[in-house]
C-alpha cells in the first residue's frame, strides 16, 4: 500500500495523482496536484484475495489447526491434573465400578454379608469415552467466542514533524501518475471493504511514508485538498507502515472468522474436546457425588467414600422377638494418601445417629468412627482391602453382633418393635439368627 503512494482513500474509492486536469486535487502552497479515481477498494481487495487464494486457504487451515491443537493440549493438561488427584481418580475409576451396576441388588447382598463382584469401567473413564452430540447452538456459540477474542486493530498514531512546502512538493513529484479512467468508477451500494473499518475516517492520504487524515480546512495548513467540491485540511497522524500493519491484522481477523465457518468439522471436534474438559472439571470441583448406592463427599477437605444403607431393624441377638429400628445412613471410609498410595484412615457413619457400634449418641457429631472390634483388615492400600473394609463396616452396622466385635452400647438400651411393625414401616430386617 505505502509503496503505491501518494494515494487518497475516500468513501470506498482509491484516488491517485494524474496529469489530467481535475476538480479533485491536493494543494501545497499554490501548487495543485490533480487526483483521479483509480479503483474501488472493495474490488481491489477481491482481486487480491483471488490472486492469493491458495495462501489464504493455507492460512485458514493453519488457524483452525492451531485452535484444535490448543484445545487438545488443554484436555491433556486437565487429564494430567485429574491424574494428580489420585484419590478422586481411584474413587471414580476403581471403587465406583464395584457398585454402580445393579446397585439395589448389590446392597441387598451386602446387608446379608455377601461380597459384590467387581465391574470393569470407571465413571470418569466412561465419561471421557462418551460420544458428545454437538448441536448447531454449540457451534454458533463457539463461532461467537472465537470472533470475540479478536481485538480490533488500531493504527498506532505518532506525532508529526513539520515539513516545509518544498519537501512536501518533492515527495509528490517523485511518484508516478496515472491517466484518468474513461469508465465511471463509483462505489456500489452495500459493498464493504476492510480498509474502511481500519481507517475509521472518510478521507486519508498516504504519501512519503506518512498517513494524513482529513480535518477542517485552515489557510495555514501546509497541505490541503479539494474532493468533490469540498475543501479540507490534511494533518499527519501516523506512518503509512502502521496503517498497513493494522490493515493486515484486520484482514487476518476476517480470514479467521471465515475459517471458523469453513471448517465446521473441526469445530465439532473442538466442542467435543471442550465437553470432555468440562466433564473432568465438573468431577474435580465436586464436593460430593453419588450414583446408586455409592457416593463420595468431602468432610474437612478429605474424601469419604460411602455406601447408602436403607433404614433397617436389627434383631436382638438374645430376645429374638425384638427388632431395633435404625434410620437410613451412609457408611464410609475416609481415604488419604499414604506413601504415594491411597489408603483408609477412618471407617465411620457420616450421619449423626445413635447406634450400639458408635461412640456417644445422637448429637455427638457426624462421622463417628465405627467400632470394628478385632476385625482382621486386609491391605488397606489396595482396592480389595479398601472395598472389603467398606463392606465389613456395612455388615457391622447392620449385622453387628458377632464374636469379632463388641459394641459401645448395649442393644437393650435402644428402642425396639415387633418384626411385623418393622416390616409394616418399611424397615429391612437384619442380624437374623
Amino acid at each position: 500500500m505505502s509503496e503505491r503512494a501518494p494515494i487518497l482513500i475516500a468513501n470506498g474509492l482509491l484516488y491517485q495523482l494524474s496529469d489530467t486536469e481535475s476538480d479533485n486535487f491536493i494543494q501545497i502552497g499554490s501548487k495543485r496536484f490533480s487526483l483521479v479515481k483509480s479503483a474501488e477498494i472493495a474490488d481491489l481487495e477481491k482481486l487480491d484475495r483471488e490472486f492469493n487464494e491458495q495462501d489464504i486457504s493455507d492460512y485458514k487451515k493453519k488457524f483452525v489447526e492451531g485452535i484444535l491443537k490448543k484445545e487438545v493440549q488443554t484436555l491433556e493438561e486437565m487429564k494430567t491434573q485429574m491424574d494428580g488427584n489420585k484419590i478422586l481418580s481411584f474413587i471414580l475409576n476403581e471403587m465406583f465400578p464395584m457398585y454402580i451396576d445393579g446397585s439395589e441388588k448389590d446392597m441387598d447382598a451386602m446387608l446379608s454379608g455377601k461380597k459384590v463382584e467387581s465391574k470393569e469401567k470407571g465413571i470418569l473413564d466412561a465419561a471421557l469415552q462418551e460420544e458428545y452430540k454437538v448441536t448447531e447452538n454449540d457451534i454458533q456459540r463457539l463461532k461467537k467466542e472465537l470472533a470475540g477474542k479478536q481485538a480490533k486493530p488500531m493504527i498506532k498514531e505518532t506525532k508529526a514533524e513539520p515539513k516545509d512546502e518544498d519537501e512536501l512538493e518533492s515527495m509528490l513529484k517523485v511518484h508516478y501518475k496515472i491517466e484518468a479512467q474513461t469508465q465511471k468508477i463509483e462505489v456500489k451500494p452495500g459493498k464493504k471493504n476492510v480498509l474502511a473499518d481500519v481507517l475509521e475516517t472518510k478521507i486519508v492520504v498516504l504519501f512519503g511514508g506518512a498517513a494524513y487524515k482529513a480535518k477542517a480546512r485552515n489557510d495555514a495548513d501546509e497541505i490541503q485538498a479539494v474532493l468533490n467540491g469540498e475543501a479540507i485540511g490534511l494533518e499527519e497522524f501516523a506512518s503509512a507502515e502502521s496503517v498497513e500493519e493494522a490493515y493486515v491484522r484486520a484482514m487476518q481477523n476476517l480470514l479467521n472468522a471465515e475459517a471458523v465457518d469453513d471448517y465446521s468439522a473441526q469445530l465439532v471436534e473442538i466442542q467435543k474436546i471442550r465437553a470432555k474438559n468440562d466433564q473432568i472439571k465438573k468431577f474435580a470441583e465436586k464436593e460430593s457425588f453419588e450414583m446408586g448406592d455409592i457416593g463420595f463427599t468431602k468432610i474437612d477437605g478429605r474424601y469419604h467414600v460411602y455406601l447408602k444403607v436403607p433404614k433397617f431393624a436389627m434383631q436382638n441377638p438374645v430376645y429374638k422377638d425384638q427388632y431395633h429400628p435404625f434410620p437410613a445412613c451412609r457408611v464410609a471410609v475416609r481415604l488419604v494418601m499414604d506413601s504415594g498410595r491411597v489408603s483408609v484412615s477412618k471407617i465411620c457413619v457420616i450421619e449423626d445417629i445413635s447406634h450400639p457400634f458408635l461412640p456417644g449418641g445422637r448429637g455427638d457429631g457426624k462421622c463417628r468412627e465405627i467400632c470394628m472390634g478385632s476385625y482382621h483388615f486386609g491391605d488397606l492400600t489396595t482396592l480389595k482391602g479398601i472395598t472389603d473394609a467398606l463392606s465389613a463396616a456395612v455388615n457391622v452396622i447392620t449385622n453387628g453382633y458377632s464374636k469379632n466385635v463388641g459394641p459401645h452400647h448395649k442393644i437393650d438400651d435402644f428402642h425396639y418393635v415387633s418384626r411385623k411393625e418393622a416390616e409394616k414401616d418399611g424397615y429391612q430386617i437384619t442380624n437374623l439368627h
